[in-house]
C-alpha cells in the first residue's frame, strides 16, 4: 500500500515530511512526500525547485491514499502563484482534483489557521469542511480540532526520538535552570512578551531569540537548555514542544481543558507531558518550582523523555496512522 503526503504550499515545520519518514520506516506501507514552497526544514523527497511532473504523476497514480497537508487540492492556482515567487513560471501541469478523484483523500490541518482555536470552533465556518471538499477523512495535529471540524481525527506531530540529533543530554544537571524559547510567526505570536515579564520577576539563565533559526542550529541550542517555553494563548503546543519533549526538556505551554481528553485517548495514557501555564504568574511559579528543586527538574526531564520513547514515539504514531488509512480504505 502507498501514500503520498502532498503539500501544495509549504510543509509547516516539516510535520508532513516527518510523518512520511515514520510511515516508511516503521510500517509496511510505502510513503512519498511532496511540498511546493521551500522552507528551512531541508530538502524534500520531491519539491518544486527540482520539479519533475512525470515523477509526481506516477507517484499519485500509484498511491492508495493522498494526504493533503494544510491546503486542499482546490487551492492549486493559489499554490502555483505562491511557488512562482521562488520558481518563476511554475505550473503543476495537471489538475490535482481530477488526478486524485478516485483516491482516498485526506486533509491534514497542521494548525494552519490564525487566531485562538475556540474562535475557529465557535464560528463554525469550517465545521463541515470534510464534506465540503469531498474528502474521506480529516486529520489535525491539535486535539481541539475535533471541535473545529466535524469527524476530525487527532494525529499528533512526531519527531524521530531515537535519532542522534534528539539524543538527550545525559546530564541535564547544569546546576541551574537554563530556559529556552525560539518563537516563530513574528510579533508576540508565541507570548515572548509574557515570558520576558516572567523572567524579570524570576530570573534564570535564558536563551531567547526572535530571529529565524535554521533547524540544525535550533537543535544544537536546545541541547544546552533544560526547560522550555512554547506559548500560552493558543491552548495547545507547537512543533517546538514536541522537539523539546523528545530531547528530555520539560516545556511550559498554555494547555487548556479541551486538550488532554483527546490527547490521552489517542495515546492511551494518563501522563501529562506539558507543564501547563495560563499566564505570567503560572510561568513564574513553574520557573520558581524547578529553580528551588533541581532534582525535581532532573526527574521531570527523564519522565518526558521516557514518555516520548515509550508512548509518543515515531514508530508508535506511524503505526496508528496506517491503521487509520486501512480503516478508511475498508
Amino acid at each position: 500500500m502507498q501514500v503520498l503526503f502532498a503539500n501544495l504550499f509549504w510543509d509547516a515545520a516539516g510535520c508532513s515530511g516527518l510523518q512520511c519518514r515514520a510511515v516508511n520506516r516503521h510500517t509496511g506501507w510505502d510513503a512519498r512526500h511532496f511540498r511546493g514552497v521551500k522552507t528551512f526544514y531541508g530538502i524534500p523527497d520531491m519539491g518544486a525547485e527540482k520539479y519533475c511532473r512525470d515523477e509526481l504523476v506516477a507517484v499519485i497514480e500509484a498511491a492508495d491514499v493522498v494526504e493533503f497537508g494544510s491546503a486542499e487540492h482546490q487551492r492549486q492556482a493559489e499554490a502555483e502563484a505562491r511557488i512562482q515567487n521562488d520558481v518563476p513560471g511554475f505550473r503543476y501541469g495537471f489538475d490535482w482534483g481530477e488526478i486524485t478523484k478516485n483516491k482516498v483523500r485526506i486533509y491534514h490541518d497542521y494548525n494552519s489557521f490564525p487566531g485562538q482555536w475556540r474562535e475557529r470552533a465557535a464560528d463554525k465556518a469550517v465545521w463541515t469542511r470534510k464534506g465540503d471538499v469531498g474528502y474521506d477523512a480529516i486529520f489535525s495535529s491539535i486535539p481541539q480540532a475535533v471541535h473545529i471540524y466535524k469527524d476530525c481525527e487527532y494525529v499528533p506531530d512526531i519527531v524521530p526520538e531515537y535519532a542522534e540529533e534528539y539524543a538527550p543530554c545525559l546530564n541535564r544537571g547544569f546546576g541551574e535552570v537554563v530556559l529556552g524559547h525560539y518563537p516563530t510567526g513574528g510579533g508576540n505570536n508565541k507570548n515572548t512578551d509574557e515570558l520576558k515579564r516572567a523572567l524579570a520577576i524570576e530570573p534564570v539563565r535564558a536563551d531567547v531569540t526572535e530571529k529565524t533559526i535554521f533547524y540544525n542550529e535550533l537543535l544544537e541550542r536546545k541541547h544546552k537548555i533544560n526547560l522550555g517555553f512554547d506559548a500560552i494563548w493558543r491552548g495547545f503546543h507547537g512543533m517546538t514542544g514536541v522537539e523539546n519533549l523528545a530531547l528530555g526538556i520539560p516545556t511550559m505551554c498554555g494547555i487548556d481543558d479541551c486538550f488532554y481528553p483527546v490527547f490521552k485517548d489517542f495515546h492511551e495514557t494518563d501522563f501529562e507531558p506539558f507543564d501547563a501555564v495560563a499566564d505570567v504568574a503560572g510561568v513564574v511559579a513553574t520557573i520558581r518550582k524547578y529553580k528551588n528543586d533541581l532534582g525535581l527538574l532532573d526527574n521531570r526531564c527523564s519522565a518526558v523523555r521516557g514518555f516520548m520513547e515509550s508512548v509518543w514515539s515515531f514508530a508508535g504514531v506511524a503505526q496508528k496512522i496506517v491503521k487509520k488509512y486501512e480503516r478508511i480504505l475498508g
